[in-house]
């Protein structure tokens, strides 16, 4: 069975979604309008109950308008029916490159998900590297790890709340 996922990974150098010390008050305002909507959810790490805003934790590289539209066109392409042979087949609803991290809404099979947005973070690591050789070595691209929240229930109003409070 498939299921609804809110998924988000950071630049290396930026603070993830769950650590404290970061900026992450816009997203945190989603999941408050989830909750008030009485949408639930299942993440795979805490949400802290408040943040210090630092941004970063070293220097980084935030993308610019031709790098995101650059990430956005070889997400699509990577997660197409016959895309790669990994993380192809993914069902995107929602992308948001954002200029220091990518947010997605997917419908995936539990068992597959992880192995699928693993191999997506790796591949745009990768592509990044090849198409923007000074900025991107592949390796410190991405932060570690990746934020994963199961929408469990009122799955079309928790897509329509996501993307209507974008900030891109």
């Amino acid at each position: 069975m498939k299921d609804y996922y809110h998924i988000v990974w950071n630049i290396f150098g930026v603070y993830p979604l769950w650590d404290h010390k970061g900026d992450w008050g816009k997203l945190t305002k989603i999941y408050a309008l989830l909750n008030d909507n009485n949408i639930e959810f299942e993440s795979n790490k805490n949400l802290p109950k408040t943040y210090t805003k630092q941004l970063f934790y070293k220097e980084f590289h935030a993308f610019n308008i031709e790098q995101k539209e650059f990430l956005n066109r070889q997400i699509n392409k990577l997660t197409e029916k016959n895309g790669d042979r990994i993380c192809g087949n993914l069902e995107i609803l929602y992308i948001n490159v954002n200029n220091v991290y990518i947010e997605l809404i997917v419908v995936e099979e539990q068992q597959l998900l992880k192995q699928k947005i693993a191999r997506l973070k790796s591949r745009l690591a990768t592509l990044l590297s090849f198409e923007f050789t000074n900025l991107f070595q592949g390796k410190n691209t991405w932060g570690k790890g990746v934020w994963i929240s199961k929408i469990k229930n009122k799955q079309d109003q928790a897509v329509k709340i996501i993307k209507t409070n974008d900030n891109k």
